[in-house]
């Protein structure tokens, strides 16, 4: 068996135990009933401290795999749960953060041109005076 642990969109708390050889959509399926929710990303912390998406039977096996065992016969795998609509949203405040930064970024430049131009007829100025 291995013992699944997440914190759930909602900051609860949720443990429940699957087979070892339980398939990825078994384990989809069943946080799916726990949530009630059916669009999610999965995603566990491997051993050099990276967050790892599952989205495949290969990658849930590798994430099994790579759990200690806690006993004999049960390994333990702590999860995080990301809801697709949470993502969106994130996806959506960076791009929106990029263009801002994009805009002051050009505002800087802009005024940056603007005062050497400026500097430039200035002494262009003071030069043929002379």
């Amino acid at each position: 068996m291995i013992s699944i642990k997440f914190k759930a969109p909602d900051s609860t708390l949720r443990r429940f135990s699957i087979s070892l050889t339980s398939t990825f959509k078994e384990l989809e399926g069943r946080i799916s009933e726990v949530l009630k929710e059916k669009e999610f990303i999965i995603k566990y912390k491997d051993s050099e401290g990276d967050l790892v998406t599952i989205t495949n039977n290969e990658e849930w096996y590798e994430a099994i795999n790579e759990q200690p065992k806690i006993s004999t016969t049960t390994k333990s795998l702590l999860i995080d749960i990301f809801l697709i609509s949470q993502t969106q949203q994130l996806t959506q405040q960076s791009a929106q953060q990029l263009t801002q930064q994009s805009a002051q970024q050009s505002t800087q430049q802009s005024t940056q041109q603007s005062t050497q131009q400026s500097t430039q007829q200035s002494t262009q100025q003071s030069t043929q005076q002379s």
